[in-house]
């Protein structure tokens, strides 16, 4: 997680692995599954094979591991990884999950989710 400085300039990660314990701790994470904190200095997120880029902001607005396949879905669907998305977009999806299981008592799909955000393809130039 680089973040801008006052003058524009680029500062390291300031994620530590006393917080990614403290995240542990506190039932954000996940024991089974391993988690690390960047390297030291490290500006740009530059994952390992098999592992993914989050922000602590998005495990405290909803994202948990393993993932739901609603969730794998539209990931894959969008062509997204989670660093492309905000942390609000994660407590979006959260909330949709939980209205469909809790509420309606079915399995979240996209096609509800097309139609009851009124999802429209965009159309350019006649196509």
């Amino acid at each position: 997680m680089a973040r801008s400085g006052a003058k524009g300039k680029w500062e390291s990660s300031c994620v530590t692995n006393k917080d990614v314990e403290d995240l542990k701790l506190a039932g954000y994470l996940s024991p089974d599954i391993a988690h690390r904190a960047p390297e030291e200095g490290q500006l740009v997120p530059t994952p390992c094979a098999g592992e993914r880029v989050v922000f602590i902001p998005h495990f405290i607005r909803g994202l948990g591991f393993p993932l739901h396949p609603f969730v794998r879905g539209l990931i894959f669907y969008y062509g997204l990884d989670f660093h492309d998305l905000a942390p609000n977009s994660f407590l979006h999806i959260s909330t949709f999950t939980i209205i469909c299981k809790a509420f309606l008592r079915v399995q979240p799909h996209f096609g509800l989710r097309l139609k009851v955000f009124n999802v429209k393809p965009k159309i350019i130039d006649g196509q």
